[in-house]
């Protein structure tokens, strides 16, 4: 019972600060250029801090810091079988050119970082962050990786290549922020109080911003204009039940503790990527679509997630052994 009022109270949290976004983006002083500044603020200060002080606060040793980098493989694989079944249905739907990408980017991945860590911190505590960090290294490498690819492909047909944006997609700043951290606690090295005090109450206002930046690209966003088409509601299916089914039956097939099960089980539910828009709009795909998706996704998570912690209470012991 207290899984699902942590549940419903964070909704509702959440679901305030959105509408503080939504309201902002309809004012003349924040628009576009407010947007933007929120989303470089975020990749590029908050959610960097972040990580860091979650690894400082969280990790006392270096076995720690090691079992991240071993539970790794099972996000990555769960991540990239759902990718798999995306691709196929998008090619059976016949999605159109421009949408066949995005389609498939925000069935297999999920926003782990803005929505993700914040609702696994308010169901089962700080420490479920730092048993976060697996998916999120799994997802974000992913996503630059393969997922970006599949944008810059469908619009360009350009073949694969490593180059300098991709290292540039991987290696971000929030993914050096999570790197710099690790070297920090496998080394031993104590950061003066200041310093981590100052990034601690930095990584403090990740939640916030990021509500209120979702709420700016809700505003914007036209759904109308896209149409909720059947491509539309096999999304919705992808990403809300056959992901985190693809989990489920994953985890059967590794030794992991409950807890790191039900962490990797919320964040395989949560809602398209932020960072699908940005590349879509990078590429020239179907922006309007894209923002459609994080939208609506969004949306959905919000109702999803108190359905899903009552999942988690009352689900029988064989679903998680």
């Amino acid at each position: 019972l207290v899984l699902i009022l942590n549940a419903c109270n964070t909704v509702m949290m959440m679901l305030l600060m959105i509408a503080v976004g939504f309201w902002a983006a309809g004012k003349p002083w924040f628009g576009d250029q407010g947007a933007g500044v929120f989303s470089k603020c975020l990749v590029h200060i908050s959610i960097p801090c972040y990580l860091v002080s979650t690894l400082l606060e969280r990790i006392s040793s270096r076995e720690q810091l090691i079992q991240i980098f071993f539970q790794v493989p099972i996000p990555a694989i769960s991540i990239l079988l759902s990718l798999g079944v995306a691709s196929i249905l998008a090619h059976l739907l016949h999605i159109k050119r421009g949408r066949k990408s995005i389609f498939t980017n925000a069935a297999g991945l999920s926003n782990t970082i803005i929505i993700g860590f914040p609702i696994v911190i308010a169901l089962f505590g700080e420490d479920a962050a730092f048993t976060g960090m697996s998916y999120y290294m799994a997802n974000t490498l992913i996503f630059w990786a393969l997922g970006v690819l599949l944008i810059r492909q469908e619009k360009t047909g350009s073949r694969f290549r490593v180059d300098r944006e991709m290292f540039r997609g991987i290696f971000s700043p929030p993914m050096i922020a999570l790197l710099l951290g690790m070297l920090v606690v496998f080394s031993g090295i104590r950061l003066p109080f200041f310093l981590q005090n100052a990034i601690s109450t930095i990584g403090k206002a990740n939640s916030p911003m990021a509500m209120i930046f979702i709420g700016g690209i809700m505003r914007r966003s036209n759904i109308r204009d896209c149409g909720l088409g059947r491509d539309t509601w096999v999304l919705l299916l992808m990403r809300f039940l056959c992901a985190p089914a693809i989990m489920l039956l994953l985890l059967k097939f590794f030794p992991v503790a409950h807890e790191t099960q039900v962490v990797f089980f919320v964040l395989s539910t949560m809602p398209a990527m932020t960072q699908l828009g940005i590349m879509a709009k990078e590429y020239d795909c179907d922006y309007a679509y894209a923002s459609m998706v994080i939208t609506l996704t969004t949306a959905v998570s919000l109702v999803a997630i108190p359905l899903y912690s009552i999942f988690i209470e009352y689900a029988p012991t064989w679903v998680w052994i």
